[in-house]
């Protein structure tokens, strides 16, 4: 092995030691935010042998299929369910233990994500040099965004390892504008819209591929040809990774349209300037830091500046996403994981180009990388190792509910909201959110729980005095939200504020830098509350 590849292997290395450490979380008591929609849809897949999921808002393809696959291959192995049948009796192993499922979602994600780091690398010797796509996966693997995602189980990931699959055959088709890389190239977009949509930003980069081949040889036999079997290759290859989305068109349709017009409490109300800007000084940031963010910046000047075939497909991806980012109703540091490792791959031929107009000796010029890379490597690598620490440690969710366990009397009526002490478990074909049950929390403790998205919705303090409930679990991952926009949300200001000045606060748990999650206050709804 050249000292590339070793260098490549370590790097995985390090990023699969990052992202496996904590990889439990909160498990068993609670999945993370989302996780539901994909793990309990792929079980219901594997389950029944009906391969149907009907939704289709990411789709998530790539994630739901995949999953129901392995679960299904787990239940035969492990639980002595059959190999060529659908196990039903799945959901009762599900019920028993679902953390397993869970952990098996993630353990695939994280699997995604090490093969997409040498697809990095290897884009980065393609167009900007062996060192630049070095650094590139270097600080990929370390990014606190990417650990943290890569131990959930959601499409990011998947849309992380085939967005860069798809850049690759792209960058392929280049050298050999054949036929079969022509499909290569529109099979893998197809792949990656089939894990997100916002990756159709893959498709103008194929046509600028396309542009670059016509116009260096037009008149060659056959290439206008190649260039449409590659465009069809796209909707095919999606439609067989997502079959039913023709079969239920109307449906996916309406799924569509509603994740692309609704508001979400605390990540809408930006204009597409305070999009772009949000993006460049709070996300990047937080997923890079801010030496790469500036070297990133750096790098995209020369690569407009140059013009090189494939940096240009680097450029127009990386635009195409952003000018996405921009136009989106809602703003989310996820939606960067497609395009950052371009971020990346930028800050790293920043940082090779300086050193090779620096001509240092050769000994000055190794002291200096070495100096560079630590600079690029230190915030995202801080960060990384406290989302480690917090995720090695039960999180202010799960001592909340352990000291609602402990002292709460059994029989008493509480009403939680997200994000807080996690009390109703989730269920194998449809996970428990906004709903009111009797809960078993520990061997002769039972409470009566009303779980809401915030209890501040449509709701006073009165109304839970009215009803009976004695205990009010709140979460600053939610009232947070409220109070940062008080005009916007007057009544829910004043819930929480009232609350806060007239609730009886028995107990408040807060992160620091062993133990994860947000504030959690528990209050007893007094009986002068209004």
């Amino acid at each position: 092995m050249t000292v590339s590849r070793w260098l490549r292997a370590a790097i995985v290395a390090v990023f699969l030691a990052c992202s496996l450490w904590g990889i439990e979380q909160d498990l068993p008591y609670t999945p993370e935010v989302d996780e539901p929609d994909y793990v309990v849809r792929a079980g219901h897949i594997a389950s029944t042998g009906k391969l149907d999921p009907h939704w289709f808002g990411h789709p998530g393809s790539t994630v739901m299929y995949p999953l129901a696959g392995l679960y299904h291959l787990w239940q035969a192995a492990a639980h002595g369910g059959t190999w060529l049948r659908p196990n039903r009796e799945m959901a009762d192993t599900f019920r028993a233990s679902p953390s397993q499922f869970y952990l098996i979602g993630r353990l695939l994600m994280v699997a995604y994500m090490a093969l997409g780091l040498p697809l990095v690398h290897r884009i980065g010797q393609r167009t900007l040099g062996d060192r630049a796509g070095l650094l590139a996966a270097w600080l990929i693997a370390i990014s606190p965004l990417l650990v943290a995602h890569a131990q959930l189980v959601r499409p990011d990931t998947a849309s992380f390892l085939f967005g860069m699959l798809a850049l690759w055959a792209c960058l392929r088709l280049l050298d050999e504008p054949s036929w079969r890389r022509q499909l290569l190239a529109g099979g893998a977009i197809g792949l990656a819209v089939a894990s997100k949509y916002s990756l159709l930003a893959l498709v103008p980069g194929l046509l600028v591929a396309d542009g670059l081949i016509l116009r260096s040889a037009p008149r060659r036999d056959g290439a206008w040809i190649g260039a449409a079997l590659g465009l069809l290759a796209v909707p095919v290859a999606f439609v067989l990774v997502t079959p039913y989305f023709l079969i239920e068109l109307p449906t996916a349709l309406a799924n569509i349209r509603y994740e692309t017009s609704k508001s979400h409490l605390g990540a809408d109300a930006l204009s597409p300037w305070r999009n772009v800007w949000w993006y460049l000084t709070h996300a990047i940031p937080a997923s890079l830091g801010w030496p790469a963010t500036l070297a990133a910046g750096a790098g995209f000047v020369l690569l407009a500046r140059r013009r090189r075939p494939g940096e240009l497909l680097l450029l127009t991806f990386a635009l195409s996403v952003m000018l996405e980012l921009t136009f989106s109703k809602l703003h989310w540091e996820r939606w960067l994981i497609p395009v950052l490792p371009i971020v990346a791959l930028s800050a790293g031929g920043a940082v090779a180009d300086g050193l090779e107009r620096l001509r240092l000796r050769t000994g000055a010029a190794r002291a200096v990388a070495v100096a560079a890379v630590f600079a690029l490597s230190l915030q995202p690598a801080d960060a990384t190792i406290r989302l480690g620490l917090t995720h090695a440690n039960p999180s202010t969710r799960l001592a909340a509910r352990a000291w609602i366990v402990a002292h709460v009397p059994s029989g008493s009526r509480i009403a939680a909201e997200w994000y807080s002490a996690p009390l109703v478990a989730d269920d194998f074909y449809g996970y428990s959110r906004d709903s009111f049950a009797a809960v078993t929390v520990d061997p002769g403790k039972r409470f009566l729980v009303l779980e809401r998205h915030a209890l501040a919705d449509d709701r006073t303090l009165a109304d839970y005095r009215r009803d009976g409930f004695e205990y009010l679990v709140v979460s600053n991952a939610m009232y947070d939200r409220y109070l940062a926009e008080p005009a916007r949300y007057v009544a829910e200001t004043d819930f929480y504020r009232t609350l806060f000045r007239e609730g009886q606060l028995l107990e408040q748990f807060s992160p620091s830098r062993v133990r994860g999650g947000p504030i959690v206050r528990v209050y007893r709804l007094t009986a002068h509350s209004p």
